[in-house]
């Protein structure tokens, strides 16, 4: 079963992704784990999600091949990756690499 990764931002009492329910009375926007969300989505069915989406962005907004690959490359060493999701923000790097005005939140690049 394939699940869509384009909000990932529940507001209170709404079924996120998952079918988890936020709880009543809960903030007006309640955020859940990004890998919860995943939960039965492949490895290669998240990397094609991350990858058309980056593609669809327009040229202005892409990093460069060679930037993109330096910076994974970068984050492929780091000890705050795991399971392609930054630890230290929360984010899933081939996101974070390929969008040209984005950094890294440790300023490793």
């Amino acid at each position: 079963m394939s699940k869509e990764l384009t909000n990932l931002t529940i507001e209170a009492g709404a079924t996120a992704p998952n079918g988890l329910q936020s709880a009543a009375g809960a903030p007006s926007s309640l955020r859940f784990c990004r890998k919860c969300l995943l939960e039965g989505v492949t490895q290669e069915e998240m990397t094609a999600k991350i990858r058309d989406y980056l593609a669809a962005l327009p040229e202005e907004e892409q990093t460069a091949p060679t930037v993109y690959n330096s910076r994974l490359a970068v984050c492929g060493t780091c000890s705050r990756l795991e399971n392609g999701l930054c630890k230290e923000c929360g984010c899933f790097v081939l996101y974070r690499a390929g969008r040209a005005s984005l950094k890294c939140p440790v300023e490793k690049w």
